[in-house]
Parts: structure tokens; C-alpha cells; sequence
């Protein structure tokens, strides 16, 4: 009992380094249903989430990087275009008259 008690302190302790390493991958294995079992749950939870925060700004960032070149094309190629607003203000394009 007490060799399980020190295997999942050991494995939370690594799983805090690894994190503290900036590796929000990793994740504790959980084999029951005692409190450090419920540790680890809340420690998978926590890594997954920091794991989630880590990504949205790269995620928003590309998106924002995507954006903004559909963008410069629609500005370069404005000159070519006919802009029409409709009564609610909705803006189309065509490339013919």
C-alpha cells in the first residue's frame, strides 16, 4: 500500500516538473478511485486545459495571419472591382458591370 502511495506522489511530483518544464502533454495515469487518483484527475484537467490556453493564441494568431492575406488580396485587386452596398449595408463585389 504504501509502495502505491509513493508511486503516485512520484508520478504527480514528475508530472508538476514536466509541467513546470513548459510540457503541458503530460498526463497522469489514474488506476482507482482514491484521493490521489482524484489528484490525478485533477491534475490531467488542469494540464489539459493549460494545454488548450497555450494553443488558442497560436490558433487566433494564424487565423489573424489567414485574414489578414485574404485581405491584402481583396485591397490589391480592389481597383478591378465594383463595390455595391445593398439597402441594409451588406457589401458585394462583381469584376464585370
Amino acid at each position: 500500500m504504501s509502495r502505491k502511495i509513493a508511486d503516485q506522489v512520484g508520478a504527480l511530483e514528475k508530472g508538476v516538473r514536466e509541467i513546470d518544464r513548459t510540457n503541458p502533454d503530460v498526463r497522469i495515469e489514474q488506476n482507482g478511485k482514491d484521493e490521489l487518483d482524484m489528484l490525478a484527475g485533477a491534475f490531467n484537467r488542469m494540464a489539459s486545459e493549460l494545454q488548450k490556453s497555450e494553443n488558442e493564441p497560436e490558433m487566433n494568431v494564424a487565423g489573424l495571419r489567414e485574414n489578414e492575406l485574404r485581405l491584402r488580396l481583396v485591397v490589391r485587386a480592389s481597383h478591378e472591382m465594383i463595390w455595391e452596398a445593398d439597402e441594409s449595408g451588406d457589401s458585394e463585389w462583381s469584376d464585370t458591370l
